[in-house]
């Protein structure tokens, strides 16, 4: 890290040193995180205890008394800091396999980011993203970059299955879109590593104007979180800068599952409408 990431880190432990009053061994704890930010990132909770010279009890106890529920929440902000203060190249490299096989790598990292989600994610926090879906007037997503890709996946697949969704990826039409929608409607945003500018904002004018929020993204700060209606939480740690979106893919593609699972005839109705319009636009070739 550069000394600039390090003061990024520095000043973020720091607001957490002066909010409470913190015991000297909870300020070790700390003291930890600021020096050792990637092993605290990534790291066990035992490996962090040993850093600071505490018990695991300790490590606990210190991340309840911020505020957190436990250390796994301390870590995921953390987590999310340290990614966002590294630069492409350092992100690059915190991710480097250094394996003989890229491809091998890149599947396997797939595989191991894909069981993650199986154990991490709530279903009911699925079902219950769907069902807010399912009773939004519009479903507004916004996604850029390679992040794009998903959010057209997701907006195309909702529109298919007969609800009114569309795609935001210019950075002018975002607050233009934003000024035509209420509280019936929903605003999905798709965003991992470094949250887009426009994304945050859009986060921080849905919150204050009251339409629903829906986040997809791997790391972010309590903040955030707090602003959001439903935070699903998807690794896409990859092999080099890039990251894995199969994973971030596989999620949207169980969103849509369950949201036609909402309202089955109505996803009937929707498709066999546009199988109508395939078929007068001559749109798919039959073999």
């Amino acid at each position: 890290m550069t000394e600039d990431q390090r003061e990024d880190i520095g000043a973020w432990v720091q607001s957490l040193v002066s909010s409470t009053a913190l015991t000297p061994k909870a300020q070790e704890v700390l003291r930890a995180l600021e020096v050792n930010p990637r092993l605290a990132s990534y790291g066990s909770v035992r490996a962090v205890a040993e850093k600071a010279g505490v018990s695991i009890g300790t490590v606990s106890r210190t991340a309840q008394s911020l505020g957190y529920l436990g250390w796994p929440a301390l870590q995921q902000e953390l987590r999310a800091r340290y990614l966002s203060s590294l630069s492409a190249t350092g992100l690059a490299a915190q991710r480097q396999s250094g394996q003989e096989q890229p491809m091998l790598a890149s599947i396997t990292r797939d595989q191991v980011n894909l069981a993650s989600v199986l154990h991490s994610i709530g279903m009911e926090q699925i079902t219950r993203t769907a069902r807010r879906l399912a009773a939004s007037r519009r479903i507004i997503v916004l996604a850029r970059g390679s992040y794009a890709g998903v959010g057209m996946i997701f907006a195309h697949g909702c529109s298919l299955n007969g609800y009114d969704a569309r795609l935001i990826m210019d950075e002018a039409q975002v607050p233009n879109t934003l000024a035509t929608l209420t509280s019936e409607d929903l605003v999905v945003v798709i965003s991992f590593w470094r949250l887009y500018e426009s994304a945050y904002r859009a986060i921080q004018a849905c919150d204050a104007r009251g339409i629903p929020i829906v986040l997809l993204t791997e790391t972010v700060t309590r903040e955030i979180e707090e602003q959001c209606s439903e935070c699903i939480k998807v690794p896409t740690e990859g092999i080099g800068f890039s990251p894995s979106l199969t994973s971030a893919t596989a999620v949207v593609h169980g969103l849509i599952a369950e949201l036609v699972a909402v309202d089955p005839s109505r996803a009937t109705t929707a498709i066999e409408q546009a199988e109508l319009e395939w078929d007068r636009f001559d749109l798919f070739r039959r073999f």
